[in-house]
């Protein structure tokens, strides 16, 4: 039977991946990315990139995604909803500053 559960805050829960993202809203890129605003999300092993996606943040999110997966890298469901979180907000927001 379905009910209706109410989301208190909780938490992070970190997924040891050993990666993180560092995403940024590319200002002058309009045209380029199909009259989207364009992101960069920078796959990060510690503080050297590993590899960078540029486009409209849904592409970007799609490509990243497929690049861990296809990788040795492993991250958890909650990392990767936080990430699509980012760059949605980098998408929509000028003045945009990764969390």
């Amino acid at each position: 039977m379905w009910k209706l559960i109410e989301a208190m805050p909780i938490g992070a829960t970190l997924d040891d991946s050993g990666v993180h993202v560092v995403i940024h809203r590319i200002a002058n890129r309009i045209v380029t990315c199909e009259g989207l605003a364009c992101v960069r999300a920078d796959l990060m092993d510690s503080d050297e990139p590993i590899v960078s996606f540029i486009g409209p943040a849904e592409n970007v999110r799609k490509h990243l995604m497929k690049y861990i997966r296809e990788s040795t890298y492993f991250i958890s469901c909650e990392h990767a909803s936080y990430i699509g979180a980012e760059l949605y907000r980098a998408s929509i927001d000028p003045a945009y500053c990764q969390d």
